[in-house]
């Protein structure tokens, strides 16, 4: 998986970091911004995704002015990499906010934590390294490269096909093995046995008529 790290910030600089732990049901949302003890955690479930972004960006405004962080505040986001794929990072983005997709297997995970996983955990620890990767420390995750979107239609378009070729192999599996049991031993994948069955003459032997003496 390619990452891009070519960002760096200053341990001094103001940050507003904001993580994502996305789920169908419901996402959860980390804010720290270095002033604090523990990260703001909240819970985001509107039902379309739209209701959704906009709830985590009335969140990092709603922050912003609790803790009384300058209007222009530079804000980071990030999230792991997932079925959601990019869009949400490009939604940021256009808004002019600093997202970054994350590589789950990157994110290190301390032995006597492996047992205990929740979403809110999770998320934690995610802001936590996404401010310890902002102070460059790059060995506690990598980035993704978000490719355009022409890029990931094309890819989706090769994995669909690679998928449906799956599917017609297996299904030629499928009839290939119940033709067998009725003594039919016929390449099924082959354009003649089609032209046989268009003509009613794909029969097995046990159903034929026997020939009549002359």
């Amino acid at each position: 998986m390619r990452t891009d790290q070519t960002f760096t910030t200053g341990s001094e600089e103001l940050v507003l970091a904001v993580s994502l732990e996305l789920a169908a049901a419901s996402w959860k949302v980390a804010l720290h911004d270095g002033g604090h003890e523990k990260p703001a955690v909240h819970t985001v479930a509107q039902p379309q995704a739209a209701a959704r972004l906009q709830a985590v960006l009335d969140l990092i405004e709603a922050h912003k002015e609790k803790w009384s962080l300058p209007a222009g505040v530079r804000t980071v986001v990030s999230y792991e990499a997932g079925q959601d794929a990019f869009w949400i990072c490009r939604a940021l983005q256009a808004r002019g906010i600093e997202c970054y997709v994350v590589d789950p297997a990157s994110i290190p995970v301390e032995r006597h934590q492996r047992r205990a996983k929740t979403d809110r955990l999770d998320v934690i620890k995610l802001v936590t390294n996404l401010r310890a990767w902002l102070r460059g420390e790059r060995d506690r995750m990598h980035v993704v490269h978000v490719p355009s979107p022409q890029d990931e239609a094309s890819r989706q378009l090769m994995r669909d096909r690679g998928e449906l070729q799956k599917e017609v192999q297996q299904h030629r599996d499928r009839m290939r093995k119940l033709l067998v049991t009725l003594g039919c031993w016929d390449e099924v994948g082959h354009h003649a046995f089609a032209s046989r069955l268009a003509r009613d003459e794909g029969r097995s032997p046990c159903l034929r008529q026997p020939a009549r003496p002359r």
